[in-house]
């Protein structure tokens, strides 16, 4: 089910057992211990290590004390819900979180990589967006917060 609001943007709205898995979504999202790295370590963040999407439902499964099954069909469905969003040209914003919605690209000349003396012609196209909400940055930001080095006298 969802909901629109005043501009036209779409909300999913409480349909049950959907919005407990977009809720623990969220939480896995914002809560300041969660790490999306493969690793929960601080180097794993400076070396850029990525989590899959089986790793992502565990974490989903354990927070929300379901089964693997049960994750996989809850994080499938919100992302399920966004790719139909934006397919239809609409955005989907979490408030607090962030927006996605779709960009419309113009067309434009390029230079070929190749062969830079030559123009390459790169057609209009429609590409998703997302957009960081202002909490996700402030979360991102003070999480991964870093010492700036001593300056020298």
């Amino acid at each position: 089910m969802e909901a629109r609001s005043g501009n036209g943007k779409k909300f999913l709205a409480n349909t049950g057992r959907f919005t407990v898995g977009i809720a623990y979504f969220w939480a896995l999202s914002s809560d300041a211990g969660a790490r999306f790295p493969a690793d929960a370590s601080s180097s794993a963040l400076d070396q850029g290590v990525l989590m899959n999407k089986t790793e992502f439902v565990g974490l989903v499964a354990k927070r929300a004390e379901a089964t693997n099954a049960e994750s996989q069909r809850f994080v499938q469905a919100v992302l399920d819900e966004i790719l139909e969003a934006l397919k239809k040209g609409e955005d989907v914003a979490f408030a607090g979180f962030g927006k996605f919605s779709v960009s419309q690209r113009a067309a434009r000349t390029g230079v070929n990589p190749q062969d830079p003396s030559k123009k390459v012609n790169i057609p209009a196209r429609v590409v998703p967006r997302f957009t960081p909400g202002a909490v996700l940055k402030e979360q991102v930001a003070t999480g991964n917060a870093k010492k700036a080095p001593a300056k020298k006298k």
